[in-house]
């Protein structure tokens, strides 16, 4: 089981630096306490993008305690100038970021996003994001729990951690290159089809596929990478460009292991003996086999409560909520059509 120490190296900031040249550029920003104070807050207020308007939470409960504290928070010196910091942030790279914090991204909150995208454009997209993710939360109040163990077993160790905003630039990546590797004491053990999608062409190019990737691992991952066991994310563009990192995991039964279960990446049998001889070099592969799309918890977790709180009418609040929220997106992209 992974410690503190293996869970810290796979924070994107930790590990950054020393594989900017295999991964998609990326700026890192301290995160203040205001904001991360904001991201805890239950309810979600979102702040203007423009510099000239003042700062509004969206909300339907005119004085509730967390909209003062929203709004004390959006007039916070620290909390303006991190915002300042990544609206230039975004302008470098190019306009539309990929966010995450240490070691999350809020790929569960898709659903709140106007397109379903997690392509951010300005301040407020990432806000909305984040404040909207489970995932983000985990992050900041149970960053070393595992499954077994007590949830606020970390509570003291919080206080010393030192939060980034990771903004990635944007790339459009086909979901069929992409795959989750997993590492055991140093060997690559597994890889695993991240899409829970069908491509029939993944299975057809499997030794192809691993070839690159244990080529990958043993040049440029396997002796600079600090830990022993972890999961790695890659991409693989096709043709003869390499791989590209996208992100460590830790080795730990809360990061999603996709197409296989924990108890054989942990279990005492070597992964090649439970595929009985179907390993390709040596590594067992596994693609989503047939036309369909499987279940994750990622999609249990995609479906908010807050839904279901609407659906059955008891929070009339947050549909107030919700209806502003979907208008206000409606009319920044009206203006930017206006704009065109």
């Amino acid at each position: 089981m992974s410690g503190q120490q293996d869970i810290l190296n796979c924070s994107f900031s930790l590990w950054y630096e020393n594989f900017k040249q295999d991964t998609v550029k990326s700026v890192v920003l301290k995160m203040p306490k205001a904001f991360k104070d904001y991201l805890l807050i239950d309810r979600v207020f979102v702040p203007n993008d423009a510099d000239n308007e003042r700062e509004e939470p969206i909300g339907n409960l005119s004085h509730s305690l967390d909209e003062l504290k929203t709004k004390e928070i959006f007039t916070n010196e620290e909390f303006l100038d991190f915002k300042s910091r990544v609206v230039t942030a975004i302008q470098t790279l190019g306009g539309k970021v990929f966010p995450k914090l240490n070691w999350s991204s809020p790929k569960d909150a898709s659903w709140v996003a106007v397109n379903g995208s997690l392509c951010c454009e300005n301040f407020s997209d990432i806000c909305l994001l984040l404040k909207s993710s489970e995932f983000i939360t985990h992050d900041l109040t149970n960053p070393f729990r595992i499954r077994d163990q007590d949830e606020n077993s970390d509570a003291a160790d919080i206080l010393h951690l030192e939060y980034t905003l990771v903004l990635r630039k944007w790339c459009d990546i086909n979901a069929s290159g992409e795959f989750r590797c997993f590492i055991r004491n140093k060997v690559l053990i597994a890889i695993s089809q991240r899409s829970l999608h069908h491509f029939s062409f993944i299975d057809l190019g499997k030794e192809m596929t691993v070839q690159s990737i244990r080529s990958f691992y043993k040049r440029h991952i396997k002796d600079r990478f600090p830990n022993s066991s972890y999961c790695l994310d890659l991409y693989l563009p096709g043709g003869n460009r390499k791989p590209v990192l996208i992100d460590f995991n830790p080795f730990v039964d809360v990061t999603d292991s996709l197409m296989f279960s924990w108890d054989e990446l942990k279990g005492h049998k070597s992964m090649v003996e439970i595929e009985q001889g179907l390993a390709v070099q040596g590594v067992v592969f596994r693609s989503v086999p047939t036309e369909g799309v499987l279940s994750t918890d990622i999609r249990n977790s995609a479906y908010p409560l807050d839904f279901q709180q609407l659906a059955s009418g008891e929070d009339p609040a947050k549909l107030i909520d919700l209806l502003k929220l979907q208008q206000r997106a409606s009319s920044l992209t009206s203006s930017d059509s206006d704009l065109d």
